[in-house]
């Protein structure tokens, strides 16, 4: 009886220790990341227009989000234009209406110099990015300024 006990309990502890030697820390394999700084020079300078490049898409992201503001910011006015010529006299409503038409080309230009912007390669870019903001800046102070003639104080809208 004791010899069966003996072998019980060897045999349970040969299968505890089978069993844990068969739950060695398996992990999932993993991708090893590549952590050695580049040598050469030329591999220092494609990592440094990596970043730079990372760098000109983060502005230029930005540039497209504020641009985009700015064109929708523009529609409002011109809305509010709109409202405004319903209620002006005949002669401010015929000159309104004849601004007004004239802001809808003007928008839907910016729309497709918008989209160019957006498309544009980078070494483009500059020069569309310069030529875009010109047009903004150009509706947005006449739309100012219509806005500003239509109001009976004077004053923006």
């Amino acid at each position: 009886m004791k010899r069966s006990k003996v072998s019980a309990i060897a045999l349970a502890l040969t299968a505890g220790l089978s069993l844990l030697a068969g739950c060695d820390k398996a992990e999932a394999p993993m991708p090893k990341l590549d952590t050695v700084k580049p040598s050469t020079p030329e591999a220092q300078q494609d990592a440094a227009s990596g970043a730079a490049t990372t760098s000109q898409s983060d502005e230029r992201e930005s540039t497209l989000q504020m641009a985009r503001q700015e064109i929708d910011q523009i529609k409002v006015k011109v809305d509010g234009l709109r409202a405004k010529a319903k209620d002006a006299s005949a002669a401010m409503k015929e000159k309104l209406t004849s601004e007004i038409q004239s802001f809808d080309q003007d928008i839907k230009n910016l729309e497709t110099k918008f989209s160019a912007l957006k498309n544009a390669s980078a070494t483009a870019w500059q020069d569309m990015k310069a030529s875009f903001t010109a047009s903004i800046d150009k509706l947005k102070s006449a739309v100012e300024k219509s806005g500003q003639q239509a109001s009976p104080t004077g004053s923006s809208y």
